[in-house]
């Protein structure tokens, strides 16, 4: 992926970020950058979350957006399921929603020394990644509300435990009221 850094909106906040798609919502390169987030969802798709907490955020963000107008609801969408970050800026990068996320790993966006053009660094990503942008570590509820996707085997969602480790806490009472621990 190569895009050139004048096709892109970047800003130091996500409000600022917003407010700059906002004032270019009439470029087709954004308007070609589709967003399925679960506050646009309907009560039966949330249903099937099986979730009650994620789908309480869905609807608390989707109350949220209600007096927003549509320019601003998809400005907010747009900010939420494509910004990057790069060089402690915010970016909306147009053919970067072509290129599938990941997360903990995958490769990141960088900007070519030689032409100023935002890229994508494969090299960054690790084995299997090269094809990929990061979405950071982040757990599944917070990619599902914020981008709009998940992963069934997400490394950032599972801690290894040490069953010994915790059956001796449970022994000594350990995390239990009145406990040092």
């Amino acid at each position: 992926m190569r895009t050139p850094a004048s096709l892109c909106l970047h800003a130091y906040s996500i409000p600022a970020l917003i407010d700059l798609v906002i004032q270019s919502c009439g470029r087709p390169e954004l308007s070609a950058m589709a967003t399925d987030l679960p506050h646009r969802w309907g009560d039966a798709e949330l249903n099937e979350l099986q979730c009650d907490p994620l789908a309480a955020a869905a609807r608390a963000t989707a109350d949220s957006l209600s007096t927003a107008s549509a320019a601003e609801g998809w400005a907010f969408d747009l900010v939420s399921a494509h910004s990057l970050e790069l060089e402690g800026e915010y970016w909306i990068v147009p053919g970067s929603e072509q290129v599938p996320r990941s997360a903990p790993r995958g490769g990141r966006i960088v900007r070519c020394p030689m032409t100023g053009d935002i890229v994508l660094d494969a090299s960054s990503g690790g084995v299997g990644q090269c094809e990929t942008i990061s979405s950071g570590w982040r757990s599944n509820a917070e990619l599902l509300l914020a981008e709009g996707w998940a992963l069934p085997d997400l490394e950032s969602d599972w801690a290894a435990l040490d069953v010994d480790l915790l059956e001796a806490a449970a022994g000594r009472g350990l995390g239990r009221p009145g406990s040092p621990l």
